[in-house]
């Protein structure tokens, strides 16, 4: 079956090459893409050219969750490379050993592609009622909030700052209010700001504002758990300097190849901070034997509905207009806040 794809060719230049896809193996399933979400973080980061150049052949050690074998290209060489991970399709056909029928709907990890072969343990079953298709392409983003919340919880009376009001942001402003006594919502932009409250907020604010409103908020002691969510650098630092005695940055944010330059003194040391690492690809070590990718992703898709996914979906773009859709979250960020190429198929 000839598949139509997005490659980036060279830095900020996307091209739709076509490929052929074959048939499924017993424990594989072959699948319709129905839309698929640009990532603002990680893909947007490899799109720019600012991905680390790596000697990998997009097989990460640690990575069991995406099908390596719908990628493209390496982070080596850069350009071209096809990567993308949030793909919502329908079943054409499947292997006698896969479990699943023609007709289902699943979301996998794969790039931005109208057909692909994928086996069934990667890929997640949607529910066959699911009242806006669209909405679990944010499944992949929405993921990297609960692996978050999983690495560090928030703990009951925590005071909560997050940096930046993206997808996943927003989810894990969510997410947080669930057991914080205050969430503190942190980003530049004053309809992402509006949406933080909207979802549970109990203040929002610019990042020149932060650090004053963190203190203000938490009596003077500063958070108690930072989560930095926005990729930039300044936001880490901020995240740093308003976290109290003892207290939790948690970092899921990418920042690829970016120089982050951090003033450690004497936040950092003299508070005795803690700074986490977390991401989807490497869960923590304590939680592993019993939070597999599969449960975590199911509780993503019991979340969809409450944690509003379908209303974050912004833009619905064909994905013949692919280039267009990139250009528009490279160029006016201020105007997205998830863009979904759509194929044509049911959406």
């Amino acid at each position: 079956m000839e598949a139509r794809s997005v490659w980036f060719s060279a830095e900020r230049t996307v091209e739709i090459r076509t490929e052929t896809v074959g048939s499924p193996g017993p424990s594989e399933i072959l699948c319709e893409a129905l839309a698929s979400g640009i990532s603002h973080g990680t893909e947007m980061t490899i799109f720019r050219g600012q991905a680390p150049d790596v000697r990998t052949e997009l097989d990460l050690p640690q990575d069991h969750i995406q099908p390596q074998a719908t990628m493209g290209g390496s982070f080596e060489q850069r350009f071209p490379i096809k990567y993308a991970y949030a793909n919502v399709g329908r079943v054409l056909e499947a292997g006698a050993e896969s479990g699943l029928s023609p007709g289902d709907l699943v979301f996998t990890r794969v790039p931005h592609q109208t057909h692909y072969v994928v086996d069934v343990a990667l890929a997640t079953l949607l529910p066959p009622d699911l009242a806006l298709v669209d909405a679990a392409t944010t499944l992949g983003l929405l993921d990297v909030a609960v692996n978050a919340l999983l690495d560090h919880p928030v703990l009951f009376g925590d005071v909560v700052a997050v940096y930046g009001l993206g997808l996943v942001g927003l989810f894990t402003v969510q997410l947080a209010r669930r057991t914080a006594s205050t969430v503190i919502a942190v980003d530049p932009l004053a309809h992402r700001r509006d949406l933080a409250l909207k979802y549970g907020a109990d203040v929002a604010v610019a990042p020149e504002l932060a650090v004053s409103t963190v203190k203000e908020r938490s009596a003077g002691r500063g958070a108690d758990v930072s989560i930095e969510a926005s990729g930039a650098p300044a936001a880490l630092q901020t995240a740093i300097e308003s976290t109290g005695a003892e207290g939790t940055v948690l970092v899921p944010a990418y920042y690829g190849r970016k120089p982050v330059g951090l003033v450690m003194s004497p936040e950092f040391h003299m508070r005795s901070l803690r700074m986490v690492s977390s991401s989807v690809n490497a869960p923590d070590g304590r939680l592993s034997a019993r939070w597999t990718n599969a449960r975590r992703l199911e509780l993503d898709v019991a979340l969809l509905d409450e944690l509003h996914a379908g209303e974050l979906v912004s833009h619905r773009i064909p994905f013949d207009d692919a280039a267009a859709a990139f250009e528009l979250v490279d160029q006016h960020p201020e105007e997205v806040l998830s863009v979904v190429l759509t194929y044509g198929t049911g959406t």
